[in-house]
Order: structure tokens, then C-alpha cells, then sequence
């Protein structure tokens, strides 16, 4: 019996349960089947003040529940362990072992963080290889696997990854705890942001990567100088990154071009970006030449609202490998979005796929690039549509520009339009008053005039002999008539519009009789 007093109150004990089982602690359910900080697990090293204290401000900030944080009793301080048989010792083996005094979190997780001072990289065959590519294979036999996400642009589901055996996994390590903390709170400076400045930068030494469609659709500046101030992502093989974080949102680096072997030093430009200079998240890889990278992807995931996690996942070709992702595994990038979304038809105005942009360019972009495949004689039509600034698309059907290729592969001119409402009245004195409109579409050209062609009676419509030119010089002129004498009736009459070589197909045509003469009264 115990009993306890304080403050006037008294607290009598008679009765004392110990468990003689482990209690799972509560675990708040997850609020959907995509990565989320519910689903995410954060191993720190127990006995280690700073690594407890950084998993606790995972907890803080990033919404983790306590009890997804996995303390690793046998881990060392080493950043870097010899060998796999070490690496499993120290991590993997309390992971798994921790994992199944805790189902709750077992059956919830999709994603592993190795925090602050734990081991992150081992050495096979010569070969450093990273703890982060080894936990998305988790509790497999180590060999490097391929990656079933890879190239993958739509968010991955917790069924999905269950099925393929894998786990998302990133790690967040720095030279002091400051610094750990600050990558977290540079990555939710990014998530937090309604969208990246018109300022920032898309950065790449690709100019094939710059100008694809995954990157239109961040609506980013694009520029191929890394020392470029104010960046928000810097992509492919990095050689500088500029200036210290005085400006741009700085969300990620990834760099296929130099090895990321520590994060608890400045051993490189990827390190020095992720310690120094500001950024959120990294990816790089712990040994050259690099693993394969999709830069598209890893875009494209987070332009479908997928997380950081996500995107590394889709973007390394490889598991048991040698991809670092170094960040907030659940950080997202909101892109802006006002600009244009160009659009494409094969064969006229009808085809157009409203569903599948073909470019995206900027707002202050005027001549976007657009790559087609032209067969000669085929038809191609582009559409474009603004896009304002909360997303919203206009509903337009106007055609931008056309695109034809003749039998020699060149391109040929916009085409004319095809005057349209042809009529025709016989007039008293035997001309035919001809009156016809034409109403040029968006990307038609204009023609310079019209020419009238008839078949003079014959039934053949003499195309080389126009019977009438009108001028089309009026920029709003739309209705045009002529007087034609024909030299026979009945005859057909036709309106074409050209300009230079060019003509459009002819109008259809109108039948014009001879005046009708009444056979003079017979006297009975």
C-alpha cells in the first residue's frame, strides 16, 4: 500500500499492475494510403541526447507520431560502417526487431527516416552503398534490384508498395544538430508556400531536360548557370551551386554528377548546398558513376502533389543501391501555375486531346516549343489555353497555328481560309453579281485577295483562269462581291482566297441559268 499526498489531496494505492508484456503505445491512424507523416518511422541512435532530441523535433514539426520513433540501441556514431553484415547489426536487425513489438506501426509504415548521427552508409565489394537505397528494400536479401516505380509519374499507395515488397526511405544528417533541424525547417518553408516565386529558377545543364513538358509544368525560369541567384531546384550534373541562402526557395538539388559519400561535412556541392547554402532536400548518389536518375519524374511526381519521398523513389532505377535522398521525406513543392497550356490535334480542330498539354509556358513565354512528328500531307493543329493563377483554364477552341509538312519534310505555310456563302444573282444586263464571306480562323493566314473561277459552261471549273480578282486588303473585311461577265450560261461559278504561291481549296459553287425568256403569246 502506498500513499501519496500533495496540495491537501491524498492518493491511497493498494494495488499495482505490471505487464508482463510489452504495451504498444497509441499510434494515431493514418489520414490517407499515400506517404505521410503517420506512415513515416524516424530510427535515431538511443543513448544519443542530439539523435533523440532530432527525432523529437520530427515529432514537433513534422507531425510524426512519438510512436513511430525507433530508437537503435546498437548503433554507433560511425557515419559510415564497413561493411552490410555491420549495417544490418546496427540498424536493420533493431529495426525489424522493433517492428514486431510494435505492429500497429508495422501495418501503418511507408516510409523510413534515418535521423541524426545514424549509420547512413556501408561499404560491399569495394562499393559504398546507402543505408536509405538498402531500407527501400528492407528486410530482403541485399542485391541491387530493380526499381518497379522507376519512371513512375502518378503518387504511389501503400497497397502498391506492399505488393512490390519496397519502403520509401530518406535520410536527414548534418556536421552539427542545428543544422539537421534546419533541413527540416527548410523543407516546411517549402511546403508551406502557396506556390514558388515567378522569380525562382528551374537550373540544369540539360537543355534537353529544361526544355521537356515535366519541366514547362513547374512554370520555373529555366537557365543552364548553376551560379544563377535565386534557384528553387538545381538539376543534373552539378559543378556550382551560388551564393549562400540570401534568396530563392532553394527546395532541392539533385546531382547525378558527384558522389555523395557524407552529409556531415562539406565534401561537396550537393553537401555544401544541403549545409550552407539552404536547400531543403537532395538527392545524389554514395558512389560514381551514378545509379540511373529520371529527372522527368521525380518533377512530375511532385507536380501530382507526391511527397519528396515519392519523388526519389520514382527517380532512381535502382534499390540496394547507391541513391542518397537527403531531406523531409514528407516535404511537397507547390509549382505556380498561371501561364498557357498548349494543346494538339491531328488533323483538324476536332482532334484536339484538351486532356494532354504539349507545352506549358510561362506567362511572359510568347514563342513556346512545341516537337511534332510531320509526316508529308499530314495536318496538325495546336491550341492554347490561359491558365490563371489559381488554376482555373479557359474553355476556348481556337486554333493557334497549323502545321503541315509537304512530300519533301518542309513545312509548309499556315493555310488559307475557304471563303464560305457563295451566292449568285443574275443581273439585267447579263453580269453576274457574285458575293461570297470568309472568316479566318486563329492561326490561318490572311489572304491578299480572292479570285473568282468559273467553267464558262463546260462543266470543268478552269482553275488557271480566274474571271475575277477582289482585293482582301480590309483587316476586318469579311463580305466581298463582284460583278463577272461570263462568257457562256449557265455556268458554275467558285471563290479561292490566295496569298503569294498560296491558294485555299475552292468555295463551293453556284449554278447561275440564262435569264429566263417567255415564249411570246400565241393569238387564238
Amino acid at each position: 500500500v502506498a500513499e501519496y499526498s500533495k496540495d491537501g489531496h491524498v492518493l491511497d494505492v493498494d494495488e499495482i499492475k505490471v505487464a508482463t508484456t510489452y504495451p504498444e503505445p497509441f499510434v494515431p491512424a493514418p489520414e490517407t494510403v499515400y506517404c505521410e507523416p503517420r506512415r513515416t518511422v524516424v530510427l535515431y541512435r538511443a543513448g544519443n541526447s542530439d539523435s533523440r532530441s532530432f527525432a523529437d523535433y520530427c515529432v514537433e514539426q513534422l507531425g510524426v507520431p512519438r510512436a513511430n520513433l525507433c530508437p537503435l540501441p546498437n548503433a554507433s556514431g560511425n557515419e559510415t560502417l564497413p561493411s552490410d553484415g555491420i549495417f544490418q547489426s546496427q540498424v536493420e536487425s533493431s529495426l525489424y526487431a522493433w517492428l514486431g513489438r510494435n505492429p500497429t506501426v508495422d501495418a501503418n509504415k511507408m516510409c523510413f527516416l534515418l535521423g541524426y548521427g545514424v549509420p547512413a552508409y556501408f561499404t560491399r565489394d569495394t562499393v559504398l552503398l546507402s543505408g536509405a537505397s538498402r531500407l527501400m528494400h528492407y528486410n530482403s536479401g541485399l542485391v541491387k534490384t530493380g526499381n518497379p516505380f522507376w519512371g513512375r509519374t502518378t503518387r504511389i499507395t501503400k497497397s502498391e508498395l506492399d505488393v512490390a515488397g519496397l519502403f520509401m526511405a530518406t535520410r536527414v544528417d548534418a556536421d552539427t544538430l542545428q543544422h539537421a533541424k534546419d533541413i527540416i525547417d527548410a523543407g516546411l518553408a517549402v511546403s508551406n508556400l502557396p506556390a514558388l516565386p515567378d522569380a525562382d529558377y528551374l537550373m540544369s545543364d540539360d537543355s534537353g531536360f529544361l526544355g521537356s513538358l515535366s519541366a514547362q509544368k513547374t512554370r520555373l525560369r529555366p537557365d543552364g548557370d548553376y551560379a544563377i541567384d535565386p534557384a528553387a531546384m538545381m538539376i543534373g550534373d552539378i559543378d556550382e551551386v551560388g551564393g549562400v541562402a540570401s534568396s530563392g526557395t532553394r527546395a532541392t538539388i539533385c546531382d547525378e554528377g558527384t558522389a555523395l559519400t557524407t552529409l556531415r561535412s562539406q565534401a561537396a556541392y550537393i553537401n555544401t548546398a544541403l549545409l550552407v547554402n539552404g536547400y531543403a532536400s537532395g538527392l545524389g548518389f554514395s558512389a560514381l558513376p551514378a545509379d540511373g536518375f529520371d529527372g522527368e519524374a521525380f518533377l512530375e511526381m511532385l507536380l501530382a502533389g507526391g511527397t519528396f519521398a515519392e519523388a526519389a523513389m520514382v527517380a532512381v532505377e535502382h534499390v540496394d543501391h547507391t541513391a542518397v535522398p537527403a531531406g523531409p521525406p514528407t516535404m511537397t513543392v507547390a509549382f505556380g501555375l498561371a501561364g498557357h497550356n498548349v494543346y494538339h490535334g491531328l488533323g483538324g480542330p476536332e482532334a484536339i486531346d484538351w486532356t494532354s498539354p504539349v507545352a506549358c509556358p510561362r506567362p511572359d513565354e510568347q514563342q513556346p516549343t512545341v516537337t511534332l512528328n510531320l509526316p508529308p500531307g499530314e495536318k496538325h493543329v495546336l491550341a492554347a489555353r490561359a491558365v490563371s493563377k489559381g488554376g482555373i483554364e479557359e474553355h476556348n477552341t481556337h486554333v493557334l497555328a497549323y502545321a503541315i509538312a509537304g512530300q519533301g519534310g518542309a513545312l509548309l505555310g499556315a493555310p488559307l481560309p475557304t471563303p464560305t456563302d457563295v451566292a449568285a444573282v443574275l443581273q439585267t444586263d447579263g453580269a453576274v453579281l457574285l458575293g461570297f464571306s470568309c472568316h479566318p480562323l486563329p492561326g490561318m493566314d490572311a489572304p491578299t485577295t480572292f479570285e473568282v473561277i468559273t467553267d464558262n459552261g463546260t462543266g470543268v471549273m478552269d482553275t488557271e483562269n480566274p474571271v475575277a480578282t477582289i482585293s482582301a486588303s480590309g483587316l476586318r473585311e469579311t463580305d466581298f462581291e463582284v460583278l463577272v461577265v461570263p462568257e457562256n450560261l449557265p455556268a458554275r461559278f467558285a471563290a479561292r482566297a490566295r496569298r503569294d504561291d498560296d491558294v485555299s481549296p475552292l468555295s463551293p459553287t453556284v449554278r447561275v441559268l440564262p435569264a429566263y425568256t417567255p415564249d411570246p403569246p400565241v393569238v387564238l
